[in-house]
């Protein structure tokens, strides 16, 4: 005769690996053993005491999942709304800018306006997929870490059930750690690198022997851009150890700040200098003035 617990078993091992089967039979059904004993020990009665037993554990499902492992999906319940409204900052922050800054520069350049748009969208729809892309990874990584989700369900809010001093964050710092900003600041790192790359293949402008002209300086690939594009990956890095983490500490916070101060330097300094911008490019556009350096008193 098939019992509830022979139901349940073969209800929870429907949803796990084949090869994994036996052993999670073993077990599962041990442990229903073992909480049934003790119901029946302390003189409740058999069919009631099995059935508390299995409504303890759960769905069947769900304790197939925890049996499974790791999680099969990218963005799990507690982050999921979470992530659509970062995602959707995220895209209005970078798509329109993108779209409205090609469309413009092309215009400038002479092309004409099917051209600039057609351009402008494409470029605006690579951006938006890059910042989908790691957006979405950016929250993967921290449903995967089990610091993070709890560090970042208590900041947001997210942890169902009441509070208790168990939910208090592991660390003492006062400065609050919010998912959205380093997803931002990981998909915004990711985008300019991405641009900085893209610029030197792509262009309104090409010279006399048909090369494309740059927005940037070539001359800064000799020696600005490799320190400014490993300054970007390191700080995408950081961002991605605050995400797994799930909290700030002294040494991600003095890494963002320096990182921050080194990035500040090097641009203010190469733009006061009129190192940054390609002059040729802003000739073309007739605004070659704009990147004169500033003069020496």
């Amino acid at each position: 005769m098939t019992t509830l617990t022979d139901r349940y078993v073969a209800a929870t091992l429907r949803w796990v690996p084949e090869k994994s089967r036996g052993e999670i039979e073993r077990e599962l059904r041990a442990s229903i053993g073992d909480a049934l004993d003790a119901r029946l020990a302390r003189g409740e009665d058999r069919e009631a005491a099995e059935a508390a037993v299995l409504t303890e554990l759960g769905d069947p499902m769900k304790l197939a999942d925890e049996y499974s492992g790791p999680p099969r999906y990218l963005i799990g319940p507690n982050f999921y709304n979470m992530y659509v409204r970062t995602l959707g900052a995220v895209c209005a922050l970078f798509v329109p800018g993108a779209w409205a800054l090609i469309l413009a520069v092309w215009l400038a350049g002479g092309a004409s306006l099917l051209t600039a748009l057609v351009t402008a969208s494409v470029g605006a729809l690579t951006v938006g997929l890059f910042a989908a892309f790691w957006t979405t990874v950016g929250f993967a990584v921290v449903d995967r870490s089990a610091e993070a989700r709890r560090e970042v369900a208590e900041a947001f809010g997210v942890t169902a059930g009441s509070w208790t001093p168990d939910r208090l964050p592991a660390g003492t710092s006062l400065r609050p750690f919010r998912a959205n900003d380093a997803v931002e600041a990981i998909v915004g790192g990711i985008v300019g690198v991405a641009i900085f790359f893209a610029q030197r293949s792509v262009s309104p402008f090409s010279d006399a022997s048909g090369h494309v002209i740059p927005v940037l300086n070539p001359d800064l690939w000799s020696f600005w851009a490799p320190i400014i594009i490993v300054v970007a990956v390191v700080w995408i890095a950081v961002e991605f150890v605050l995400l797994a983490r799930g909290t700030w500490s002294p040494w991600t916070a003095l890494a963002v700040t320096a990182l921050a101060v080194a990035t500040g330097a090097i641009y203010i300094g190469l733009l006061v200098s009129g190192q940054f911008f390609n002059t040729a490019f802003f000739e073309k556009l007739g605004a070659a003035p704009w990147i004169a350096p500033a003069a020496s008193p």
